[in-house]
């Protein structure tokens, strides 16, 4: 197996043999730098201005020597074959290279190449080290040579790819250019002489390829000095990180390194001495003050700011200001917006009429007024607030060990359809996510009865448990049975005089909570597929029957919720989640197939606006308030979430429970996963669901003051957040949005008589 170091003495033995200029030179001028400043873009500007200007003129030239036998040459076939790529990069460069990001690149202050970027030289170099044939090696060793002597930042690494072509471009330009003119100037017999010039273009549009086919990212974590410290986590997290965050961090690191007067080096060391003195502190925040990503994008950024002796400037602490006061701020805004809207129509009335018209108007225009401000607020948060992506560990190739999650479908079967729906759904979700530390099971019961038992409830378990054995028969791999199910019995429920199942869904995933706990299984009475190995998972990604786990979904929310920033940390006295998140919420789609069904479908499945189910919650709200709304499909912690809801819910009280989970147990918006669910087919049903939210929905009215219900009867004092309380009458009044929206075309339709004669229409 070759090491670095082998390859290092190849190349450079290579490297040797190309008779250039000595890299002991080249590494003493690469030392000398300064900042950079946007003056060196214009050099840059310019040239490729020139080139844009010459593609169509070379185009035509190298047409009509293509035509001529006597000039035609392969360097042109090279070209005119290639000219697609040569203007693809020039488009690129002119719109990468800009001067921002040219500005933030060191100079050169000594030999020939003084004051062009130090990475440009480099390319330029590298190039020729490779004979105009790039070749990643010799870029991997020149940059790893420099470590101590001349080290590069983030930002001249990224610009490799850049500069490289840029060169080659550069190049290739300047010897066709020279060509044309040559064979122009030179007799017929001239140009019949055969050279052995050495074909620079074919070289160079090789290199084009080579440089497009070349993995940048593997690149820059191999040669990164920032990313070899920050893999130094003590919490051991960050290398097991995906790349986007991963690349998160160094960012941040680069940001803090051109505000401070350190280099990137020494922010990262600063980072890092924080984690580990965090790490050995017994009053640390939980799990994730020890990781070093606490203090880049988590609650401890403020400290490493002062370990650097960074004072952020004027916007970032307004901002930070406003961040800090933002419930106020944003419920002060909207208050503001829906006053104004509601205030317009009405005096437009009370002016175009009297006091007795203005009275129907202000009762119409409250909830519309309402609906539009959030909008509007929410759209103006979005503008000046960066989405809040929630940071991951890579478990693209699978989920370690120590994060083993149970995939279920709580659901009622009444039939057999059902049940075969059911199971085709199950089989879906495990081939989108195949995964030795997942298991997919459905937690089952029937719907209402007269009686505990009916004739045909044996035919139903009979077949379910026949479905799960034969999904394990076809898909158990080394003694891994992927798939399971447990079903609930009826009991008696005295207030509905039925048998029916314990509070459905909630009973469901609250006795299945216990079991994963405890080991009972409570009214559990049918079970199927290995169930004890349930007892070892950490989570649960809970489903509906019509949810569309996508490829590689789970491993994603799996990812999400095991990043030590993710992990809750909750008081174990009153089960209040601290840090962390206890339940993860994708971001809901409409199904396609579904949303395009029929002419209900299509209408009304792209009604993004007022319903809350549908698109989950608006991103404006997680980025603002750095939590989301539950809605009853996605990833939660068992520990955490049992633990939040400890003693909070009285029994057959709350019908809306994703709601009120998601409040308790503190849930996150994790916008970059989806879930698809289908749009109901027909206004009934949609109707009827919506009658099922807004129930629920009023059903936590209780909890919006300061002694609530309890579990065990007695009342007990409200823990919610003014967050909660505050946003619960936003809530609430979607059960007037429709009749809302209704009550006010209806009267925007209306004849009115204006305030001097009667008979006239608004217009």
């Amino acid at each position: 197996m070759t090491t670095e170091t082998d390859r290092v003495d190849e190349v450079s033995t290579q490297a040797t043999d190309t008779q250039t200029s000595s890299k002991g030179d080249f590494q003493s001028q690469w030392a000398a730098i300064c900042p950079g400043a946007r003056a060196a873009h214009n050099d840059i500007a310019r040239t490729l201005s020139r080139f844009d200007k010459q593609l169509d003129r070379t185009h035509q030239d190298l047409l009509a020597l293509r035509n001529n036998p006597s000039a035609a040459g392969p360097w042109i076939d090279w070209y005119i074959d290639n000219e697609y790529l040569v203007r693809r990069v020039l488009q690129r460069l002119r719109r990468d290279l800009s001067a921002s990001f040219v500005a933030h690149l060191p100079q050169l202050i000594s030999g020939p190449a003084t004051g062009i970027p130090r990475v440009q030289d480099m390319a330029r170099v590298v190039l020729e080290l490779s004979e105009l044939k790039f070749d990643q090696n010799v870029l991997e060793v020149l940059v790893l040579e420099l470590r101590d002597s001349a080290p590069l930042n983030t930002a001249e690494l990224w610009a490799f790819p850049l500069f490289l072509r840029y060169q080659a471009l550069k190049l290739i330009q300047e010897e066709v250019h020279h060509r044309i003119n040559d064979l122009k100037a030179r007799t017929e017999r001239e140009r019949m002489v055969d050279t052995d010039r050495r074909d620079v273009v074919a070289d160079c549009i090789q290199s084009l390829h080579r440089l497009q086919r070349t993995n940048w990212k593997t690149f820059f974590e191999r040669t990164s000095q920032v990313e070899l410290l920050l893999g130094q986590d003590p919490a051991g997290a960050y290398k097991q990180m995906d790349f986007a965050t991963r690349d998160r961090y160094r960012t941040r690191v680069e940001q803090l390194a051109r505000r401070s007067q350190l280099d990137e080096l020494g922010v990262a060391r600063c980072a890092l001495e924080l984690a580990n003195d965090a790490q050995k502190d017994e009053k640390a925040n939980g799990v994730s003050a020890g990781h070093v990503g606490y203090f880049l994008i988590g609650e401890g950024y403020r400290l490493l700011e002062e370990k650097v002796s960074l004072k952020p400037p004027v916007t970032t602490r307004l901002r930070r200001w406003a961040i800090d006061r933002r419930l106020r701020l944003y419920f002060s805004a909207l208050a503001v917006v829906a006053t104004v809207l509601f205030a317009l129509p009405t005096f437009y009335s009370v002016y175009t009429g009297n006091l007795l018209h203005a009275i129907p108007v202000m009762l119409v225009v409250i909830v519309p007024a309402l609906v539009l401000a959030s909008v509007l607020i929410n759209w103006q948060i979005t503008l000046w607030i960066p989405p809040r992506v929630l940071p991951k560990i890579d478990f693209s190739r699978g989920i370690s060990s120590d994060h083993k999650t149970a995939v279920c479908m709580a659901l009622l079967v009444g039939k057999q359809s059902d049940i075969l729906n059911s199971l085709e759904q199950l089989e879906k979700h495990y081939l989108a996510n195949p995964d030795h530390q997942l298991r997919f099971g459905l937690l089952t019961g029937l719907f209402d009865a007269p009686d505990a038992t009916t004739l045909k409830d044996q035919q139903l378990l009979t077949r379910l448990d026949a479905g799960i054995a034969d999904l394990n028969k076809r898909y158990e791999h080394e003694g891994h049975a992927p798939f399971f199910w447990m079903h609930r019995a009826r009991c008696f429920n005295p207030h509905e005089a039925v048998w029916m199942e314990w509070e459905r869904k909630r009973g469901k995933l609250k006795e299945f909570n216990h079991y994963l706990l405890t080991g009972e299984l409570g009214s559990f009475t049918h079970t199927s597929g290995d169930i004890e190995w349930l007892r070892q998972a950490q989570y649960v990604i809970t489903l509906d029957a019509d949810t569309v786990l996508p490829v590689g979904g789970a491993q994603r929310l799996v990812g999400t919720i095991a990043h030590p920033l993710n992990q809750p940390v909750w008081d174990e006295k009153t089960g209040e989640v601290l840090s962390g998140f206890s339940i993860l919420q994708p971001r809901i789609e409409i199904n396609p197939v579904t949303a395009t069904r029929n002419i209900f479908t299509r209408i009304f499945s792209g009604d993004r606006g007022l319903d809350l189910y549908t698109l989950a919650v608006s991103d404006a709200y997680q980025d603002l308030f750095g939590e989301g709304i539950f809605t009853g499909k996605g990833l939660y912690h068992v520990g955490a979430f049992v633990a939040s809801l400890r003693n909070a819910v009285p029994e057959e009280a709350v019908l809306s429970h994703d709601l009120f989970e998601g409040i308790h147990g503190r849930t996150a918006l994790v916008s970059d996963a989806v879930m698809y669910e289908e749009y109901p087919p027909e206004y009934l049903s949609f109707s009827r669901r919506l009658h099922r939210w807004i129930r629920g929905d009023w059903q936590l009215l209780p909890w919006l003051w300061p002694m609530v219900p309890s579990e065990s009867g007695e009342k007990l004092p409200n823990r919610l957040s003014g967050l909660h309380r505050c946003s619960s009458p936003t809530i609430f009044s979607a059960a007037f949005r429709h009749p809302g929206s209704y009550f006010y075309f209806s009267w925007a339709g209306l004849p009115c008589p204006d305030r001097h004669s009667t008979g006239r229409y608004w217009r």
